[in-house]
């Protein structure tokens, strides 16, 4: 990391622990009813992928790749 990385990493601490706190000027943060809680929570038990999983690309070879790796295949 750079320092002024780990300097903009340091003003994004201090600014979600404030948000946490709720120690945020012109912001309030509201507890979550323990329903709403528990329906989130459901999600995560019952394995329902919610976007958080990035798919992998899927990487073939180019033509004259896949030549060469026939080519090599067939010389043993």
């Amino acid at each position: 990391f750079k320092e002024s990385d780990l300097e903009r990493i340091d003003d994004m601490v201090v600014d979600f622990e404030n948000l946490w706190n709720n120690e945020t000027n012109g912001l309030t943060v509201l507890e979550i009813p323990e329903i709403v809680k528990s329906k989130i929570i459901g999600y995560k038990k019952e394995g329902r992928n919610i976007g958080t999983e990035k798919k992998r690309p899927v990487i073939k070879p180019r033509p004259y790749q896949q030549e060469a790796i026939d080519a090599v295949k067939g010389n043993n």
